[in-house]
């Protein structure tokens, strides 16, 4: 996986997708961002996961067992 590094500040209007023109729309779309969104905050919250050696299947089950009446849980 490769990371990007963030900017704090608004993008310039020139580095926006230079070699691709016809992005510079979609990064008008809300829906886009949207899902630009969602995308990169599960690649992080995968890394997150990894740093503590689980997968997010292990990590659904573990969610899962917390809500099931009568599963045991770690008090």
């Amino acid at each position: 996986m490769t990371s990007r590094k963030t900017t704090a500040g608004p993008v310039a209007e020139g580095s926006v997708d230079e070699g691709a023109p016809w992005m510079r729309g979609l990064h008008a779309d809300a829906g886009y961002l949207l899902y630009r969104l969602g995308l990169r905050s599960g690649q992080l919250f995968n890394a997150a996961l990894e740093r503590s050696g689980l997968r997010l299947r292990h990590y659904a089950l573990l969610r899962y067992l917390a809500t099931v009446e009568g599963a045991p849980s770690a008090s």
